[in-house]
C-alpha cells in the first residue's frame, strides 16, 4: 500500500513526524525530570500515571494542532491557481477595455 502514496506524501508524513518528536521530547524529558524529583518514593507506572496524561493533551490540543497549521502554511503555493484564474477572469472577459 505504502507503494501507491506519491512521494510528497510520505516527504510530508516524516517532517510531521519529525515536528512532533522534537515538539514532545522536550516535554517528556522535562516532566521525567521534575516527577523524579518530586516522587522519588512513587513506582515507575505511578509517575506515568501522572507524566502521560499532560503529554497527550499537550499533544491533541497544542502540539499537532500547531504543526498541522505550520505545514499547511508552508505547502501553499503563494499564488493558487484558483486565485490566478479568478484574478484574469476579473478583467479581460467582458470585451478586453476594463480598468
Amino acid at each position: 500500500m505504502e507503494a501507491d502514496m506519491p512521494r510528497s506524501f510520505k516527504a510530508s508524513r516524516l517532517t510531521f513526524c519529525m515536528l512532533v518528536f522534537a515538539a514532545v521530547y522536550p516535554i517528556v524529558t522535562g516532566l521525567a525530570y521534575l516527577t523524579q524529583a518530586a516522587a522519588r518514593d512513587w513506582e515507575i507506572w505511578q509517575r506515568h500515571l501522572v507524566v502521560v496524561p499532560i503529554i497527550v493533551c499537550a499533544m491533541v490540543f497544542v502540539i499537532i494542532p500547531n504543526i498541522q497549521r505550520l505545514l499547511a502554511h508552508l505547502s501553499e503555493p503563494a499564488n493558487p491557481p484558483c486565485a490566478r484564474s479568478r484574478e484574469e477572469n476579473r478583467g479581460g472577459t467582458d470585451g478586453g477595455d476594463g480598468p
